[in-house]
């Protein structure tokens, strides 16, 4: 399916290809990962490509992308990206587990929660500037995140929670 997908890339030209995450949907391969890097090489031969990381992504395994050049950004911190035709707003899949192991010993769930929303809050009011002088320049500008709702479940049936 990806070589399919990236001949349709190469066909129609798209400025952009965006990942909004999950780049792998497990722990991924040596052989997954040169794979994927093959396959990136070839579309961003073509078209700038924005990757952020998901759930099921390990920021280890998305090192294997840093030495691409040009036409690649693989984000996995929040920030906004400036292109020269539009700016990224990209906020990658949180990794509470980070955020936890920050908090005191003895934090119960429903502190964590809060604490996880306050921390999305100031990432999200940190990039605002960046965003509105993109705008103020004539520049578009897209949110790219990877990110669920309160109540959302997984297509095993379970809720998505933390």
């Amino acid at each position: 399916m990806l070589d399919w997908l990236a001949d349709d890339i190469h066909d129609l030209g798209p400025e952009y290809v965006v990942i909004a995450g999950d780049i792998f949907d497990r722990r991924s391969t040596p052989e997954e990962r040169l794979y994927f890097r093959d396959w990136i090489l070839r579309v961003s031969a073509r078209s700038r490509v924005l990757a952020i990381p998901g759930n099921h992504d390990d920021p280890q395994d998305l090192e294997l992308f840093d030495d691409i050049p040009g036409t690649l950004n693989v984000d996995v911190a929040p920030r906004v990206a400036h292109w020269p035709d539009a700016s990224f707003a990209v906020l990658p899949w949180p990794r509470l587990g980070h955020l936890a192991a920050s908090l005191p010993a003895g934090v119960g769930i429903a502190e964590r929660r809060e604490a996880a929303r306050a921390a999305l809050v100031d990432v999200l009011r940190g990039m605002r500037s960046a965003v509105e002088d993109a705008r103020a320049a004539g520049t578009p500008t897209l949110l790219l995140a990877h990110a669920n709702v309160i109540g959302a479940a997984m297509d095993s049936g379970q809720p998505v929670c933390g």
